[in-house]
């Protein structure tokens, strides 16, 4: 699902995100949004339990197995590619500025409303997934840098992709761009590049 932006008259465009691109060793691009973790930790405040003040935190979604695995192998890159799988979001502390943080990455750099930056939090905060005590799980970490794995909503399809989560992301922050269609990451930053 996408969260609505309140509508404003005159919206001041003073909030600032990042979208990233990384590629794994198998070929594999994936997208992720940076905020500021202060207003993360906001809104889920358990991240402060396990991330020690850093100045962003890097948000993504996946597929659940496969996402996590160090070593990716083709059984885990069929499972996700042609079974609704569960999925997990990951959350990684940067202490520096999402481009030095991230030297080799495609870093791009977005102003948002107060409206769009909070329909923006609402939405990655409806990813994690809560148990019947309104606690997150926490799955593994590891993958690279501080970083922490939680089990997410949402299910894992060929049409439903890492991508895909980041675009409804960028439309729940008012950004005019279709979901549906942005199941790589260069279709995702190519729009933004172009927009």
């Amino acid at each position: 699902f996408v969260v609505s932006p309140v509508p404003e008259q005159n919206p001041q465009r003073s909030e600032t995100i990042f979208v990233t691109q990384h590629g794994d060793a198998s070929g594999n691009e994936h997208t992720g949004i940076i905020i500021a973790a202060k207003d993360l930790e906001a809104d889920s405040p358990f991240l402060t339990e396990r991330f020690d003040n850093p100045k962003y935190y890097e948000i993504g979604w996946g597929e659940k197995d496969y996402y996590q695995a160090k070593h990716k192998t083709p059984d885990l890159e069929m499972k996700a590619l042609y079974w609704p799988t569960k999925t997990a979001i990951h959350i990684v502390a940067l202490r520096k500025e999402p481009a030095v943080h991230f030297p080799k990455a495609e870093v791009i750099k977005l102003q948002l409303s107060s409206s769009e930056y909070n329909a923006l939090r609402r939405f990655i905060s409806s990813t994690f997934f809560l148990d019947e005590s309104n606690q997150v799980l926490a799955l593994k970490s590891g993958l690279y840098g501080d970083d922490q794995f939680y089990l997410a909503t949402g299910e894992y399809t060929i049409f439903n992709t890492c991508n895909v989560w980041t675009a409804k992301a960028l439309k729940s922050a008012g950004l005019d761009i279709n979901p549906a269609n942005k199941l790589t990451a260069a279709s995702v930053m190519g729009h933004l590049r172009n927009h």
